[in-house]
C-alpha cells in the first residue's frame, strides 16, 4: 500500500491491478471487523477530508462521511454553491486553500452543474489534482466514477472469485432525464482490467466515449476476453 501514499484517484486506470487488489483487500478486512460488531482502527484520527460537491449525491456522500467517521476522521461537506469558486476565486486557489486545512479532497462535478458539456467535469477534477498538495479523489465527474467501480468489482470478486473470462453485461435504457455516463464508463474500464468478457447493450444514440472503448480494448490486450457493444431498442 505504500505505493499509494499521497496518490490521487481520478480513474481506476491510474492504479495498478496490485494496488486495486490491495485496496479491496483492506476494505474487506475493515468490513469484516465492522460485521463482527467491532470498530476498525482509527487510522484517520484527526484527519480532515473536504468533499466539494458541485452535483448532488445519494450514496457517495453517505459512504465517504460514514467511512471517515468510522476511521476516526472528519468529512466536511462543501456545497460549491456556497463558496466563491468560479465567482472571483479560481480552482487552483481553492485547491491550495483546502490543501492547507485538510488531508484530502474529494470532488464531484457532473450533469447539470457543467451544463452536460462532456469533459468539463473531468477538467475541474484534474485542475484540483494538479494544484492540491494532498490526495484528490474523484467522487464522480462526467467521465469517471472510480470509487463506484471499485465497490462494484469488490462484490463481483466476492461472488464470482476469478473474474477473468467471466461474461459481464452492462445495459442502460432511455430516460426522461439526462444522466452522466461516468459509472458505465468506469465499470467497463475496471471490468476489462480484470479480464472480464464485457458486452454493452444500449439504445441507439446513447453511446459512450469512443476513447473509453479503445482503452477497454487495450486493457484486454493481455487476456483472452473480448469487449463488444450492442445497440438495443428501448423496451416498452
Amino acid at each position: 500500500m505504500s505505493s499509494l501514499f499521497g496518490r490521487d484517484l481520478i480513474t481506476t486506470q491510474d492504479w495498478s491491478i496490485d494496488e486495486l487488489l490491495a485496496t479491496m483487500k483492506l476494505a474487506e478486512r475493515l468490513k469484516s471487523i465492522r460485521k463482527k460488531g467491532k470498530l476498525p482502527p482509527e487510522t484517520l484520527e484527526r484527519k480532515s477530508f473536504f468533499m466539494l460537491f458541485w452535483a448532488p449525491s445519494t450514496r457517495t456522500r453517505a459512504a465517504f462521511e460514514a467511512g471517515m467517521e468510522l476511521l476516526g476522521g472528519h468529512a466536511a461537506y462543501i456545497d460549491v454553491a456556497t463558496t466563491r469558486i468560479g465567482t472571483g476565486e479560481s480552482i487552483e486557489d481553492a485547491a491550495r486553500m483546502y490543501s492547507t486545512f485538510g488531508d484530502g479532497v474529494g470532488v464531484r462535478v457532473l450533469d447539470e452543474t457543467i451544463d452536460f458539456v462532456y469533459g468539463n467535469g473531468r477538467r475541474i477534477v484534474e485542475q484540483f489534482a494538479r494544484a492540491a498538495k494532498v490526495p484528490v479523489i474523484n467522487m464522480a465527474c462526467c467521465t469517471y466514477h472510480p470509487t463506484q467501480a471499485i465497490g462494484d468489482i469488490m462484490i463481483l470478486r466476492k461472488r464470482l472469485r476469478n473474474l477473468k473470462g467471466k461474461k459481464y453485461a452492462i445495459t442502460w435504457a432511455y430516460s426522461s432525464k439526462l444522466r452522466g455516463r461516468c459509472s458505465i464508463q468506469e465499470e467497463l474500464l475496471i471490468a476489462t482490467r480484470f479480464g472480464m468478457d464485457v458486452t454493452l447493450a444500449y439504445p441507439p444514440g446513447f453511446e459512450i466515449d469512443a476513447r473509453i472503448i479503445s482503452t477497454a480494448r487495450r486493457n484486454l490486450s493481455t487476456s483472452t476476453s473480448n469487449a463488444s457493444a450492442t445497440k438495443t431498442p428501448a423496451l416498452n
